[in-house]
């Protein structure tokens, strides 16, 4: 008997083989994009941070406090492309808060906002900067996003 092609069983469950290494592998990768996200606003967090202690050192003052998603005011010189991607991401964006006169005196604090539009990836980003275990840390994550601020300066 000459036989030609696989037979209806073997298509099912070569199938359904191919349907459960799915299923186990599609949660990981979402796993993966969401940590890497993370990782990202971090070291855009970072790179904001060092941007604006070059600021402070060059001028002697703080940058004054931008609206989420805006560059604050004489940093982008100091940051990669004039801190477009830097501040602006596909579910975040980032802020910068300064209290005080020109961001000096004793009740002078630097502060910078990490809006989220996910909230996973809210939570996984302050688990990533340390959580309770960092003092200069507060996160307020809901269910449609969240903010992470990190004290800069105090």
């Amino acid at each position: 008997m000459n036989r030609r092609g696989f037979s209806l069983i073997e298509l099912m469950t070569t199938v359904s083989i191919m349907g459960l290494l799915a299923s186990i592998a599609l949660p990981k990768y979402q796993s993966l994009r969401l940590r890497a996200t993370a990782a990202e606003v971090a070291s855009n967090i970072t790179t904001l941070r060092l941007g604006a202690f070059q600021y402070n050192e060059s001028s002697g003052t703080w940058p004054a406090t931008t609206a989420v998603g805006t560059v604050p005011k004489g940093v982008a010189t100091y940051l990669p492309a004039n801190g477009k991607n830097v501040i602006q991401g596909t579910s975040y964006q980032l802020g910068w808060s300064s209290t005080g006169v020109n961001g000096k005196g004793r009740r002078s604090v630097q502060t910078i906002q990490a809006k989220t539009t996910d909230a996973t990836l809210c939570q996984a980003l302050y688990g990533l900067m340390g959580g309770a275990r960092n003092n200069d840390l507060q996160g307020s994550c809901t269910k449609k996003g969240g903010n992470v601020f990190l004290t800069v300066d105090r």
